[in-house]
Formats: structure tokens, C-alpha cells, sequence
């Protein structure tokens, strides 16, 4: 089967920890906003460092895309370190051809992919996704257990917090997995408007959960036999930290997904080019797939937040 890979460039090499890597630590570290305590930068690595190796074992090609971009919500990525085309005056550009400043670039928002990723994203300058974020993930067997890899990602990061004498948020020890779908077929007959009225009542009720068969929002996501969007979604502290869906590259949804945002940006005055690399290559490919966004930063964030210990903002490296 032919496959469409666009050009790679050097934005997607990857530095790991080293113990001799001190001058780039320093560098990397002086970089962000405000430094980050570097017991958890090393913690941090490591889990990404069991991350990859635990996705060579499942048999897939692992592709991790550090986009550093100062409007992502969570990323503590100084805005230095991206370049990106203003388009009109309300939206910045930024594709996967990044030009970073420094050779070290493993800011604390990568996102974590199977297989090849291509990413477009709009958003504005206050920080309003308007445009999809894309992930691609390429797996030889689709039916890929994402909430038991969300799983093994919490185990590994609890161990290696142990290992390294860190406390941790303990709230990470009691994250339940609940079947959105089959425990509301238990109790209620089938409507669209009941499983969604459903998944907001229990998001609530559960607020440290993996949650499998969830209904959303998606041209792309897995349809049911109910005929409706499901994903997986991962939650902490009431936040989202990973989601994933299933996906068959429907080419001409996707197509047509963005033409529809693209003329709401022509809407707005704004003229924003297809991403037809990425359309071009999901064309070719014709894989069924299993896309997610581990959304690592995030889990970081909420797993070492511990309320009325604030060491750590002091604690850093300079």
C-alpha cells in the first residue's frame, strides 16, 4: 500500500535525559516561564522514556511532536520559541514545520502519538482554539486498549515517584474506569439527548475517571451501533487530560469538516489555507486508526498538585 509522508524536518528529533546533558538541562530548563523544579523535569522524562518503550512492545511506530506553543492552555512554553504567520489580526498560524530557536526544544506540552503526525492548528491570540487540532495515530491492530494504556501511564508514574522520593497527588490513586454506554443502557432506554445528559451527570460524579464508551462531538470519533460518536476520555481533578476516538480516515468528512471552519474563518475576514498535506496523506494511507492526545503536560500538572505544599515554587532549578 503506498503511504504519503510528508517531509520531516528537524523540529521532530528528540533529547532525552542525560546525566552529562547538563548545559542543555540548564538551557532547557532557563528557557521556560518561571524555570520547573527539576526532580519532576527528571520524572518527567523518565515517564516519557517508559512511554515509548511500552509502545515499541505493542508493535507500533511512536512519533512524539513537541509543538510549543505559547497559546496552548496548559504549556509553559515561552512564546520565543515558536514562530508562526499572523493571519488578519485576530489568528496566528503554526504548522508542523516549526522553526524553534534553541536545538532543545522538549518543552513540557508534547503530545504523544502512534505512528505519523502532520498538525495544523488556528487559534486566536487569546487562546480560543477555532480551527482542529489534528493527531494521527497508525496502529497495526486498531482495536488499541487506549484506557488500560492511560492505566499503565498512572502506574509508572506513581513507581517512578516513589523511586524518586516525590509526593504526589494521592487523589491519582483511586481512578475508577467507567463504561459510559453500557451503564446507561442498564438503567435507561437508548436516546441521544438522554447519553449525553448521562455522561455530563456522572462526569461530575466521577471526577478522577477513564471513561470508555463516552459520547461527543466529532466528525471523526467511532460511531456506535446507536449511531453516535464515542470516544475514550481520560479526566482528573475535573480536567481533561487524554482523549482518543476511533477513526477510519473518512477522507471526504474530513474534507468537508474543514471547508466548513475555513469558510467561518472567511467569515470573520480571516483566509485560511487546507491542511492538504495532511488530507493527502490521510487519503493514501486508508488505515483504520486509534487517534488520541495522551496529554502528558496535563497529567504532570495535576499529579504533582498537592494543596498546601508549595515547595516547589521555589525549589528549581536556576
Amino acid at each position: 500500500m503506498k503511504v504519503y509522508i510528508p517531509n520531516k524536518n528537524a523540529s521532530y528529533k528528540s533529547y532525552g535525559y542525560r546525566q552529562e546533558n547538563v548545559e542543555l538541562e540548564n538551557e532547557f530548563t532557563n528557557s521556560l516561564n518561571g524555570g520547573v523544579h527539576l526532580a519532576r523535569w527528571k520524572h518527567y522524562v523518565n515517564l516519557i522514556e517508559i512511554i515509548r518503550e511500552e509502545l515499541q512492545k505493542l508493535g507500533v511506530i511512536q512519533v512524539s511532536a513537541p509543538i510549543l506553543t505559547p497559546y496552548r492552555g496548559t504549556s509553559k512554553a515561552s512564546p520565543a520559541l515558536v514562530t508562526g504567520e499572523y493571519i488578519g489580526k485576530k489568528y496566528i498560524r503554526i504548522t508542523h514545520e516549526l522553526e524553534l530557536k534553541k536545538k532543545l526544544y522538549m518543552s513540557l506540552a508534547p503530545v504523544f502519538e502512534l505512528g505519523y503526525v502532520v498538525r495544523d492548528r488556528y487559534v486566536t491570540k487569546t487562546g480560543k482554539n477555532e480551527f482542529y487540532t489534528l493527531e494521527v495515530v497508525l496502529t497495526p491492530d486498531f482495536n488499541f486498549d487506549l484506557k488500560n494504556f492511560y492505566l499503565m501511564v498512572l502506574e509508572n508514574a506513581k513507581r517512578l515517584a516513589v523511586e524518586q522520593g516525590l509526593d504526589y497527588n494521592h487523589l491519582f490513586d483511586t481512578v475508577e474506569v467507567v463504561d459510559v454506554l453500557n451503564e446507561y443502557l442498564k438503567k435507561h432506554s437508548f436516546t441521544v439527548e438522554g447519553i449525553c445528559n448521562y455522561y455530563t451527570s456522572i462526569s461530575q460524579e466521577y471526577p478522577h475517571a477513564v471513561f470508555v464508551n463516552a459520547p461527543i462531538i466529532s466528525p471523526l470519533a467511532w460511531e456506535s451501533t446507536y449511531g453516535i460518536p464515542l470516544e475514550t476520555k481520560w479526566i482528573m481533578n475535573n480536567h481533561g487530560l487524554g482523549h482518543g476516538y476511533y477513526d477510519e480516515y473518512r477522507i471526504e468528512k474530513l474534507r468537508s469538516e474543514f471547508c466548513r471552519q475555513q469558510a467561518l474563518l472567511l467569515e470573520q475576514g480571516i483566509e485560511a489555507d487546507l491542511p492538504e498535506d495532511y488530507l493527502k496523506y490521510c487519503e493514501y494511507a486508508g488505515l483504520p486508526t486509534y487517534s488520541f492526545n495522551l496529554g502528558i503536560e496535563r497529567f504532570e500538572e495535576f499529579f504533582f498538585r498537592i494543596e498546601g505544599n508549595n515547595k516547589h515554587e521555589t525549589d528549581i532549578l536556576q
